[in-house]
């Protein structure tokens, strides 16, 4: 993804989280149930921002993936080098 195409996604999803809080925040009639309930909606938008900000440091050069040496395999394990004098 570009980096226009991600800052997109980053501002849709922040509009998403705010509508999903403000919604969320309104005062309910008593009586009167909600046909809908807004956290779901505002915890995936800020799960996908969390996401776009992951991938725009990694854009940047900054290394976010730490793995576990086990989970690397035998094709990713340094060798030792060997000097020839």
């Amino acid at each position: 993804m570009t980096l226009t195409i991600t800052l997109t996604v980053l501002a849709i999803s922040a509009a998403i989280f705010a509508l999903g809080v403000w919604r969320d925040s309104i005062p309910r009639e008593p009586g009167n149930p909600t046909l809908f309930s807004w956290k779901p909606v505002y915890m995936l938008a800020l799960v996908v921002g969390i996401l776009m900000l992951v991938h725009i440091a990694n854009m940047f050069g900054i290394h976010t993936a730490v793995i576990p040496p086990f989970l690397m395999g035998s094709a990713c394990r340094t060798t030792r080098l060997v000097s020839v004098s």
